[in-house]
């Protein structure tokens, strides 16, 4: 799961890039401009995000007057520095993230967004000066990738490449953790063991463990279980009721067909389709 972790708006106009490529930036008159990025590339440094969504307005340069999308989103592998006129920026290609990019479209399109798919687009100052400030030059970014090496212990260059997947995994489980409080709000939150009850009562505020399910209607149980499987990184992986079925398989010689499923047999669900039937 994602987890936008901040949102940052800059100028870009172009006589900032114009000043950083030709070695302006610590005249009397730029200086207190670029000082005043100094804090952004720090957090930048230390935050390490995974991908930058960057939202900006082309000047000309891939859209005229023959053509104006109402929203576009690029989704290609890599984009250019746009010619504007003096020859492209003497910045890195941008690094693009098809996946995610097609992910936002597809969400975007059916929450009917007039969405254009680019898969070829130049960038221009647009997109190029706010990534100069950000990450200065010439660095930009690089996505990340979803491996997970296994140090040996001994090399230093080998776990250090461990830092950018655990960071990717670790991202994803305080998504889930920071997701839960919003979702289930109301609820009991997760308190870290030792201090735990197994059985949930109208006043419980807090739960460590997974808590009883008394019965095939205990929702108020079940809904919690469902909170402390997002807050806890033990149960991010495990279901929320298979305890209780396994108990009641034990209580029941082994026997599934005498087994009732909290939220799967005791729920009528909606059609397969518009009009059609319900199903089983």
């Amino acid at each position: 799961m994602a987890r936008i972790t901040a949102g940052l708006a800059a100028s870009h106009v172009p006589a900032i890039g114009a000043a950083m490529d030709h070695d302006q930036v610590g005249t009397e008159y730029w200086k207190p401009l670029f000082d005043g990025f100094g804090w952004t590339r720090q957090w930048i440094t230390d935050e390490r995000p995974d991908v930058v969504i960057l939202v900006y307005n082309d000047h000309a340069t891939e859209f005229s007057l023959d053509l104006i999308p109402t929203f576009a989103i690029g989704c290609a592998e890599t984009f250019a520095p746009a010619d504007e006129g003096f020859g492209p920026r003497p910045v890195p290609v941008v690094e693009g993230h098809p996946e995610l990019a097609w992910h936002l479209a597809e969400s975007l399109i059916l929450d009917e967004f007039d969405m254009t798919i680019l898969n070829k687009l130049d960038v221009d100052h647009g997109l190029t000066v706010p990534l100069s400030l950000m990450f200065g030059q010439p660095g930009f970014f690089a996505p990340h990738a979803p491996c997970f090496p296994t140090p040996d212990g001994t090399n230093r260059d080998t776990i250090a490449a461990c830092e950018d997947p655990l960071r990717w995994m670790l991202a994803r489980v305080m998504g889930a953790v920071e997701l839960a409080p919003i979702m289930y709000e109301g609820y009991p939150e997760f308190l870290p063991p030792p201090a735990y009850g197994p059985d949930l009562t109208p006043d419980s505020r807090t739960v460590s463990e997974m808590p009883r399910i008394r019965h095939p209607e205990d929702w108020p149980v079940m809904i919690t279980r469902l909170r402390l499987a997002l807050e806890d990184p033990r149960q991010l992986l495990a279901s929320g009721v298979t305890d209780y079925m396994a108990e009641q398989l034990v209580a029941n010689d082994i026997d599934p067909s005498k087994i009732v499923i909290p939220g799967l047999d005791t729920e009528d669900y909606p059609p397969r389709s518009r009009g059609g039937d319900p199903a089983p």
